[in-house]
């Protein structure tokens, strides 16, 4: 849409990775919305990401999440970026086949169905 570019990037009929323009589908803002992470723990990781660090990396070296903490939060991004698409009532779409994500990062293993019901 006009105001936000959501990716889905899948393998097999599975969602592996989302991506959105939206701020408040960062992960770091969905951690802190959450009260997951506090604001000097944000600040700490972007500031680690900011010199080079992965953002993951940087929430874990700071001790805001755990490795598994890590990739359920980033589960949940991508769930949430995924269903918001379902919000849309107007917009276009592009299918690129065997297209793999510019910055993978974490990926999930996500069944398209659990999305649906």
């Amino acid at each position: 849409r006009e105001e936000a570019v959501i990716s889905l990037y899948l393998r097999a009929g599975r969602v592996v990775h989302a991506a959105s323009t939206r701020d408040a589908d960062r992960l770091t803002e969905i951690l802190l919305r959450s009260g997951q992470i506090v604001r000097a723990q944000y600040d700490d990781a972007m500031r680690r990401a900011a010199g080079g660090e992965r953002l993951g990396r940087a929430l874990v070296a700071c001790g805001a999440v755990s490795p598994r903490g890590l990739l359920e939060a980033r589960l949940r991004q991508v769930r949430q970026i995924a269903l918001s698409l379902f919000e849309w009532d107007g917009g276009d779409f592009v299918f690129h086949e065997d297209e793999d994500p510019p910055d993978e990062g974490i990926t999930v293993d996500l069944d398209t169905l659990d999305l649906v019901y």
